[in-house]
């Protein structure tokens, strides 16, 4: 079973019903011990990075989350992904679960936030979860901070976005990927990320 963790913020039935579609067996969760049990798992969220951490650890999921951070495929989507860099100075006091090194900023300049739509996200190297697609394809974004994409990030960069900057739009190390966009929102090229995500869980086919 695909655990989709529930800690009260995020699009969680639209992933269900995406892996649904594609007829994988995943199971919206909000206990430690359904985490524990899965054998992949994936962090959605929308909203606060600050309100998430304190929703996960008050919720008791922290540690269940970090274990399978360490030992099963994972999936972080938006604010999820977010939450596995060190922190966001949306909330500055509230630190993630650190698998990546950054911390994400507010757009800026004179630009409309959040960065609302599709838009198009250029794969920078190979990987079992985005088998199938193009080196480029168009996504749905909604989301205020971001990750610009710098040198020091490149080693586990799977794939960069732009909006008036570059910005990094998808991660990936070992067992753990992480996209900026939603793919239960972005049609055929989307339900094909979760379906390579569905075939690493299963297939235990791994990027190592």
């Amino acid at each position: 079973m695909i655990a989709i963790v529930d800690y009260g913020m995020g699009n969680l039935m639209s992933v269900e019903k995406a892996f649904t579609y594609l007829g994988l067996n995943a199971k919206i969760v909000s206990k430690e011990s359904e985490i524990k049990k899965a054998k992949g798992v994936v962090l959605p969220g929308v909203g606060n990075f600050g309100q998430a951490i304190a929703n996960i650890k008050s919720r008791g999921l922290w540690q269940a989350i970090k274990e399978a951070l360490a030992e099963k495929p994972f999936l972080g989507i938006c604010l999820g992904m977010q939450l596995l860099f060190e922190g966001s100075e949306e909330s500055p006091e509230s630190p993630g679960f650190s698998m990546f090194p950054g911390k994400f900023t507010l757009f800026k300049g004179d630009i409309k936030v959040p960065h609302i739509g599709w838009n198009s996200v250029r794969f920078i190297k190979n990987s079992p979860i985005t088998s199938g697609l193009d080196s480029e394809e168009f996504f749905y974004f909604v989301h205020s901070y971001r990750l610009p994409f710098l040198s020091a990030y490149a080693p586990f960069t799977l794939g960069v976005s732009e909006y008036h900057e570059v910005f990094i739009a998808a991660v990936e190390y070992k067992n753990v990927f992480g996209f900026q966009f939603h793919p239960e929102k972005s049609g055929k090229k989307g339900l094909k990320v979760l379906e390579n995500f569905g075939r690493i869980v299963y297939g235990n086919i791994c990027g190592y």
